[in-house]
């Protein structure tokens, strides 16, 4: 029998590989089809859009209690469900090479939105397992590999695929991405047999029980009031640089390379933090270098252009900080989720998130084209001051936050 805070290493790569490829297909919709949109002469405020393609991973938690129930009535059930809607989703993300950005816009959304209602089921699934199979091991790496594997996907689905796509051209970079993540569930097929689900079977899933729960409640507002700044910021993070001179290929140098590298790094690092100090003392922290992020922004934002220098320095330093603020959050709402029923009540946390990705995205757009991005970057920074001043209140208050705060 596996000791309980022993480290399964292939536990460990099988969520990793898992969320790196529900990460790739979010951020070729997120963050690299705004930056694509752009350069086709879409508008700002039509970008922004985009996100409502969130709404899947705001809802999930509906079909979340049902779907787990179902889930973990036999343990293989979970491995057919990653291998099988993962597949359709490929298939999905292949369809896009029948058209392109600037003559198909509405056959694009109409296949993203079927890759996300896919990808938010799967990870309904896998936030379930990984979070209830992490009780046997040790949480804090568990959930470094969690946000760790997910990033990666992110600057593989973001930065390296504005790279193929500036490059060579539209077509490739999806041929490329499709190639990866066939690559990815090859691995997950050899590795299902493997990989077993450790814990008891729980017992039939409820919703009630999750919007009863004291420990989620307390999660939610912490989503909201920490989340505000940072979903803003990335709303139209990629834009900025585009509008400010640096063009596709060198933005996805500078993030597949120097970004990954920066936010792997910082993932770990984080991850270190985290076990010695407590999440939410790291996440406090981490406010306090949001508000720098975004004051720097707000002063590159003053120029006409950004030299390759400047650019680099904000997209790694940004890319850092958002992965650390990542591990430091999701870190601590795992503490808040009850091992009977963890896939439902973290779908409820991360909707939530989502939802403020959404509402943030949206209106990111709005604000830069009537605004500007000065005033873009003086709100977020604002956002985030606000969660600064909140968040260690609670740590004074009789809430169940207090014990992971």
């Amino acid at each position: 029998m596996q000791k309980p805070h022993s480290i399964n290493l292939s536990f460990l790569a099988f969520i990793g590989v898992l969320y790196s490829f529900q990460s790739i297909l979010g951020a070729i919709t997120f963050q690299g089809m705004p930056a694509v949109f752009r350069q086709s002469g879409i508008p700002p405020i039509q970008i922004g859009f985009i996100y409502l393609l969130m709404l899947p991973w705001i809802f999930k938690f509906i079909w979340a209690a049902p779907l787990e129930t179902w889930r973990q009535k036999k343990g293989r059930r979970t491995n057919w469900l990653f291998l099988v809607v993962n597949s359709v989703a490929i298939v999905m993300l292949l369809l896009l090479t029948l058209t392109t950005p600037d003559v198909g816009l509405y056959f694009i959304f109409i296949l993203l939105a079927i890759i996300a209602i896919l990808s938010a089921t799967v990870d309904t699934a896998l936030d379930g397992f990984a979070i209830k199979e992490s009780n046997a091991l040790d949480k804090n790496w568990v959930n470094v590999m969690q946000i760790g594997g997910g990033y990666l996907g992110s600057i593989v689905g973001g930065s390296l695929f504005l790279l193929l796509v500036g490059r060579y051209n539209w077509k490739f970079a999806v041929y490329a991405m499709v190639v990866l993540l066939l690559m990815m569930l090859c691995y997950v097929l050899f590795q299902q047999q493997s990989v077993k689900e450790l814990g008891q079977k729980s017992a039939k899933q409820s919703l009630q029980k999750t919007f009863a729960s004291k420990q989620v409640q307390y999660g939610i507002f912490i989503v909201v009031i920490a989340q505000l700044g940072l979903r803003l910021a990335q709303g139209m993070t990629m834009p900025f640089f585009i509008d400010y001179g640096i063009t596709l290929t060198q933005l996805g140098v500078i993030g597949s390379i120097g970004g990954a590298t920066a936010s792997l790094i910082a993932v770990f690092l984080t991850g270190l933090w985290v076990t010695k100090k407590g999440p939410g003392f790291v996440l406090i922290s981490l406010l306090a270098v949001q508000i720098s992020m975004y004051f720097a922004f707000y002063y590159f934002s003053e120029k006409a252009e950004l030299t390759l220098l400047q650019a680099s320095f904000l997209l790694l330093s940004n890319s850092a900080c958002v992965a650390a603020s990542f591990v430091a959050l999701y870190n601590l709402l795992m503490r808040l989720t009850s091992p009977e029923q963890a896939g439902v009540d973290f779908s409820l946390l991360q909707g939530v998130d989502t939802a403020i990705a959404l509402i943030a995205g949206v209106i990111s757009g709005a604000l830069v084209q009537y605004l500007g991005y000065q005033s873009y970057f003086l709100l977020c920074a604002l956002a985030s001051f606000s969660a600064l001043v909140a968040l260690p209140l609670l740590n004074k208050s009789s809430s169940p936050l207090k014990v992971v705060i």
